[in-house]
């Protein structure tokens, strides 16, 4: 809120005492409704294993191309490579680390 004393003020005149927690606002407000709608499904053990496996082959070519001295465009594409390939756990996961105070998971 913008002027948190008039927020205040017609909270207290309407007398609403209620506060939405964040997990209750999952699936109702668009903005979370986003996330879940347009989520690509979490990838199985082959896939995830081909991941792991790519990402630790890219942050070794990323690390020698940093020895190297290699221009600055290669190794943007390269550490462009290793963000791309990520897939993020389903909203309900992030709801429940939220809740128990922990970071998302990210495969």
């Amino acid at each position: 809120w913008k002027n948190l004393d008039a927020y205040l003020n017609i909270r207290s005149e309407l007398k609403i005492r209620h506060v939405y927690r964040m997990e209750a606002l999952i699936g109702r407000l668009d903005a979370y409704k986003y996330g879940i709608k347009d989520r690509k499904p979490a990838p199985g053990r082959k896939v995830l294993m081909r991941l792991k496996r790519a990402k630790r082959l890219l942050t070794n070519r990323l690390a020698t191309q940093l020895k190297q001295g290699k221009p600055r465009m290669v190794i943007h594409k390269t550490q462009k490579k290793i963000t791309s390939r990520r897939w993020l756990a389903r909203a309900y996961d992030e709801a429940e680390s939220m809740v128990n105070n922990q970071k998302p998971q990210q495969f």
